[in-house]
C-alpha cells in the first residue's frame, strides 16, 4: 500500500501514519488496514485509492469529524466516537456514506452498460454486525443536498445504488 503526500508516493510499513490529504493507495494484491484515534478503522480491499480528507477528533467535544473520499474499490469500515460525538463522511463519485456507529462495507465501481455503451456507477454498500454483539447503526446513501438516497441498518442487507446518465435506480 502506498500514500501519496504533496506529490511524493510513500510506500506505506507496519505502524506508519497517515496525514490529511493522503492518497492512499492497495495495489492488486494488497490490502491495508487505518486505526485512528478515536476508534475507527478502516480496511482498504486490494485495487482501492481513499482520500484523507479530514480528522478532527476532541476527546469528550463537540464538533468532531472525520471526511473520507473513496475514488475506487471497496472499503470495510467501523466508526468510532466521531460518529457518536459528530459526523462521518465518506464521499464517493456518486453518493456520500454518512455513518452513525455501524460497521459498514462500501464499495464503488464503474461499468459499461452493454445495450448503450454508457458508463454505470454503482455503490454497493452492506451495514455488518459488530463482533462484540453491540446494537447495530446505520449506513446511509445521501444525495448532494444530504436527501437519504439509502439506508443499509439490517445485518448483511445490501443496498445497491446506480446511476446511469445522471439517474439514481
Amino acid at each position: 500500500a502506498t500514500a501519496t503526500r504533496n506529490g511524493a508516493q510513500i510506500i506505506l510499513q507496519i505502524g506508519d501514519r497517515v496525514f490529511k490529504q493522503d492518497l492512499v493507495e492497495t495495489g492488486a494484491n494488497s490490502s491495508c488496514s487505518i486505526s485512528f484515534l478515536d476508534g475507527s478503522a478502516f480496511n482498504l480491499s486490494a485495487n482501492c485509492r481513499m482520500v484523507l480528507n479530514e480528522m478532527v477528533y476532541n476527546p469528550g467535544g463537540t464538533g468532531n469529524s472525520q471526511l473520507f473520499n473513496l475514488v475506487a474499490g471497496a472499503i470495510t469500515f467501523a466508526s468510532g466516537q466521531v460518529a457518536k460525538t459528530g459526523e462521518m463522511k465518506v464521499t464517493t463519485p456518486i453518493a456520500t456514506l454518512g455513518v452513525r456507529g455501524t460497521v459498514c462495507n462500501g464499495q464503488f465501481e464503474e461499468e459499461i452498460d452493454p445495450a448503450t455503451g454508457q458508463i454505470i456507477r454503482k455503490l454497493l454498500m452492506t451495514s455488518l454486525e459488530h463482533a462484540d454483539g453491540r446494537p447495530l447503526g446505520t449506513c446511509a446513501a445521501l444525495d448532494p443536498s444530504g436527501n437519504v438516497l439509502a439506508q443499509a441498518d439490517q445485518p448483511g442487507i445490501q443496498v445497491v445504488l446506480r446511476v446511469l446518465g445522471g439517474q439514481y435506480s
